[in-house]
């Protein structure tokens, strides 16, 4: 298709923190597709190579026009170049733009090798000042490298599928994209940091230094983001089985049903939270009560406090629980399919679910950009591109007008060999809990230098987060990893002075208060850019910091409910489920640390020198990767049920249970690797998308290894469901040095997941094990501003 010049003239003058960043992504699966977006969303110019019959995303496995609105939906914001696979010149096409460009995406496998012949090192070894990126199931080192697999069987091994689910059935995994959504979220915060150590020359200065090659495992990913996961099995002994939607050590935590027929969710983080809850559902008198006055006692006594709660939901309507428990300040969430998403007055007033005009389709609506800069917000410029609609002006701008090439760019000194890329940028993490530390301990990884501000006395709440071991939160010792503590109290003007001192020296400051809150401390993003006005301030809260929900109370799993996600979740016409790890607080943080980081980039290479606050909400972080069922209830009326990922377009899997007791996640991404897996099973293609389709009896004929061994040799994707002793045990993990061990005053040696993502040229490692409360008071004084105490 020729190019319309009135989308050329569009493109070059975008929006968002990444405008004039260009990326060139090789990659024809779905988290690199994500990733293009993300990067997309924010104003980088993301040109996306395809073969001539087109991306892997459109060869689906079925032809329809949900095929189509997928490809509408995940390709927004890209441009299209179709280089011809069979052509002798195609390598320089692919080299000319891989010249241009900051960052190249590929994926092994199934993007540049596999379909154009060439591979990444080539373009590096061209263009040293090129961040590129590998995205792969298990990495590209290792004895599992090169095995076939995709993001389901990646949340297969690294165990996120052992925990979810029903225990009297087979593992679960949610139609909700979670391993593609957790890497490419990984994949974006990791790119924002290659770029941050290439553009930070070892003076201090900011130029074009040395680029680095990213390898992004999407295993990897999710077991770090599973971060309790291997800490708890070490310090307690735990293998973390199904449980349905409950907690094995967290008491209350469920999804209940109501008068109406309306299942809402909660979670009891803390136990003020868990004493408001009781005093929600009429039963103050349980607050004293032995049998639930701690969260020890309520895990003893777990089944009767469950049947007093039941009790209460179901002689209650869903609006009177919500007026009860809005009165009593409890974080409460009603289940929300994507039709009931469209109607809430929440999404409309802060243009979450934001309308589009589309050449093709119409007036559509789909998830908006997540994250919302104050200065420099991203927006949707169109839908996912025809085959090849951008070619002329993607030559034209990224080629043919460039007066010299910029090969090699300006390497100065060995900027790419620094141990951490993230070296010199300052953190406070003034945060709580979840969302918000990880934010911090995500950019504390990649070699940020992390203050924890912590209230005197009790420090975060997640100290004292359940399983406790010698009255030890195990997973605060992961959470704190990496970081310093001071303590301070707000309250007082000298706290609240030291605390000021710590900003005018920061880049990024994250919070999650309740909207509002930090106003009334004198420290809300307006004060702070005030008075360092090139700080980053992020603000993370549960609805965002505008809208009729804004100043509710929410965690993690009342954004699942919110969002669509939980509805998503779930056996085929069974009950919603909730996954086995708290999905929304992951992403938010990962969000949020991607979207600090962006700013960052747009603050030292536009010249301005400005910060820009970050509004992150919990429930947007979820539903941004949504959009393909938005996208198809807007167009066709239809809401996604669970289980139907068992036969959607590039989505199809089965969980097989084998003569060993075991479970096996087999999956297909397009028709070709179905018809493997047809020829395997002795099952027809067109059979294998039933999804009544009972394959029982072919997983039983075998033990899991036999036939997990006879799918690799078939290059199918598939991978035991892995417990935490499982991957222990599995050489892959230990070459890829994926769990470490780091000693703590309090516990001893505590094992952890290591840092995502391996970056070539860093030697990163954990630093230290979570800070003793304060206890680095006096040297962060006067390292950051300078004061002896």
């Amino acid at each position: 298709m020729a190019d319309d010049p009135g989308t050329s003239a569009m493109w070059n003058c975008r929006r968002g923190p990444l405008r004039g960043m260009r990326v060139l992504v090789g990659g024809q699966t779905v988290t690199a597709q994500l990733l293009a977006s993300l990067l997309a969303d924010w104003g980088a110019d993301v040109v996306v190579l395809e073969p001539i019959a087109g991306h892997r995303g459109r060869r689906v496995l079925r032809s329809d026009e949900h095929s189509a609105l997928w490809w509408k939906a995940r390709a927004r914001n890209t441009r299209s170049v179709s280089v011809d696979e069979n052509d002798r010149e195609s390598d320089d096409v692919i080299f000319a733009l891989g010249d241009a460009a900051d960052v190249v995406i590929d994926s092994p496998g199934s993007g540049l090798d596999a379909v154009w012949g060439t591979d990444l090192s080539r373009i590096r070894s061209a263009d040293a000042r090129a961040v590129t990126m590998s995205i792969s199931p298990y990495g590209s080192t290792g004895p599992m490298a090169g095995t076939a697999g995709d993001e389901t069987t990646a949340e297969a091994f690294a165990g996120l599928a052992h925990m979810t689910g029903d225990p009297a059935r087979e593992p679960l995994h949610s139609d909700y994209p979670v391993g593609a959504a957790a890497t490419a979220l990984m994949g974006g915060l990791s790119v924002m940091a290659g770029l941050y150590r290439r553009d930070h020359l070892p003076d201090g200065s900011v130029g074009v230094g040395v680029g680095s090659h990213i390898d992004l495992s999407m295993a990897d990913t999710v077991l770090r983001i599973l971060e309790f996961l291997p800490a708890y099995h070490d310090q307690l002994g735990w293998v973390p089985e199904r449980t349905d939607s409950t907690s094995p050590y967290q008491v209350p935590v469920n999804r209940w049903r109501t008068a109406d027929g309306v299942w809402m969710s909660f979670t009891g983080n803390t136990q003020d939270v868990v004493a408001r809850f009781l005093r929600g559902i009429d039963r103050a008198d349980l607050v004293e009560d032995e049998r639930f006055a701690t969260n020890a006692a309520r895990v003893a006594n777990k089944a009767e406090l469950e049947r007093i709660i039941a009790t209460y939901f179901a002689e209650h309507t869903h609006a009177d629980v919500e007026k009860s428990m809005e009165r009593n300040g409890v974080p409460i969430a009603a289940i929300l399919s994507i039709a009931e998403v469209f109607e809430q007055q929440q999404y409309r007033e802060r243009g979450t679910l934001t309308e589009f005009t589309d050449p093709q389709l119409g007036t559509v609506h789909l998830p908006n950009v997540a994250v919302r800069f104050s200065r420099s917000p991203g927006r949707i410029d169109r839908l996912g591109p025809d085959l090849d609609q951008d070619r002329e002006a993607v030559v034209r701008e990224w080629i043919s007008d460039r007066e010299t090439p910029v090969r090699g760019g300006r390497v100065v000194g060995d900027a790419g060999r620094v141990d951490y890329p993230l070296v010199g940028l300052r953190v406070v993490d003034n945060a709580n809990v979840l969302a918000g530390p990880l934010c911090a301990t995500l950019l504390a990884d990649l070699g940020a230098d992390v203050i924890k501000t912590e209230r005197p006395g009790t420090g975060d709440l997640f100290r004292s987060q359940a399983p406790l071991k010698n009255g030890v939160s195990v997973w605060w010792k992961v959470m704190g990893r990496g970081k310093r503590s001071i303590a301070l109290d707000l309250k007082t003007e000298s706290d609240r002075e030291s605390f000021l001192g710590l900003v005018d020296h920061a880049d990024v400051v994250v919070e999650n208060f309740v909207p509002g809150v930090s106003a009334t401390m004198g420290i809300d993003p307006a004060q702070l850019l005030d008075l360092n006005p090139s700080v980053i301030p992020v603000q993370i809260s549960g609805y965002g910091q505008q809208g009729p929900l804004s100043r509710r109370r929410a965690f993690g799993r009342n954004a699942e409910a919110y969002s669509g996600m939980a509805s998503m979740t779930g056996y085929r016409g069974a009950l919603p489920q909730h996954t086995g790890f708290p999905v929304a607080d992951s992403f938010s943080g990962m969000f949020a640390a991607f979207g600090a980081l962006a700013a960052v980039y747009e603050r030292d290479t536009s010249g301005s020198g400005l910060g820009q606050s970050l509004d992150v909400a919990l429930f947007e972080s979820v539903f941004r990767f949504m959009e393909p069922q938005a996208l198809i209830y807007d167009r066709t009326g239809e809401i996604w049920e669970r289980g139907r990922a068992l036969v959607e377009p590039g989505l199809w899997r089965r969980v097989i249970g084998t003569k060993d007791g075991r479970w096996l996640t087999i999956s297909a991404s397009d028709m070709e690797a179905l018809g493997r897996i047809a020829e395997w099973t002795g099952v027809c293609a067109e059979a294998l998308m039933d999804p009544e389709l009972d394959l029982a009896e072919f997983g039983g004929a075998e033990d899991a290894e036999t036939r997990l061994d006879e799918a690799v040799r078939r290059s199918i994707a598939c991978a035991l469901d892995s417990t935490i002793e499982d991957l222990i045990g599995s050489a892959h993990i230990a070459d890829r040095g994926m769990l470490v061990t780091v000693d703590d005053p309090d516990l001893g040696p505590i094992l952890m997941p290591g840092i995502v993502p391996a970056i070539d040229g860093h030697t990163l490692a954990v630093r230290g094990p979570a800070p003793a409360l304060g206890g680095d008071r006096g040297e962060i004084l006067a390292q950051w501003c300078g004061v002896r105490t």
